[in-house]
């Protein structure tokens, strides 16, 4: 009997994520639904996740001082990039969300707490544009009004009577028409 799984690289790219811990979780509940279903896709998942626990066991070793000056010699490249620390920053930023939600937060709440507190940036008006302003929003309001007042209108006079009241009414009429033996 074959499974499920059978020569599906997308598959098997699901499974070792999983086994290695780097899956959404749609992905594992799937993987591990199939898992309980196939006893072949549930032994390849147990060998990837005992591999990926011995890879997650080993110890860093740091690469000898003379094979890093040979690469340097061999790509013409003389020291580490000054922008390195930057160039970390972004990397995470890019590819850590929360990392980055947490940033964008910390950015907003700075932004925010300067404009609360700096008292120079405060608007003080006189009383003659506020008067001013006071009068343009009355005539704006009266303007919406009148368009509300004519759209109402237009609305219930026209709309309504007679595109939506004489169809309906044409209508219950054929309809009583029938029912009377018309």
């Amino acid at each position: 009997m074959k499974s499920q799984f059978d020569n599906n690289e997308k598959q098997l790219q699901r499974i070792i994520s999983v086994a290695y811990g780097d899956a959404g979780i749609i992905d594992k509940i799937k993987i591990y639904f199939l898992a309980a279903r196939d006893n072949e896709i549930k032994k390849l998942l147990d060998e990837y996740k005992t591999t990926a626990g011995a890879v997650r066991n080993l110890e860093k070793e740091n690469c000898p001082d003379e094979i890093i000056e040979k690469i340097k010699n061999n790509t013409g490249i003389k020291d580490k990039n000054l922008f390195f620390p930057a160039a970390e920053f972004i990397h995470a930023l890019i590819y850590r969300p929360a990392l980055t939600a947490a940033a964008v937060l910390i950015l907003a709440a700075v932004i925010f707490l300067f404009t609360l507190f700096n008292g120079a940036n405060r608007n003080q008006y006189s009383e003659k544009q506020i008067k001013q302003a006071e009068n343009q929003v009355k005539q704006s309001l009266v303007l919406v009004s009148k368009i509300f007042n004519r759209t109402a209108d237009n609305l219930e006079n026209n709309i309504i009577k007679e595109q939506v009241a004489k169809p309906v009414y044409e209508g219950v009429s054929t309809i009583n028409e029938l029912f009377r033996g018309g």
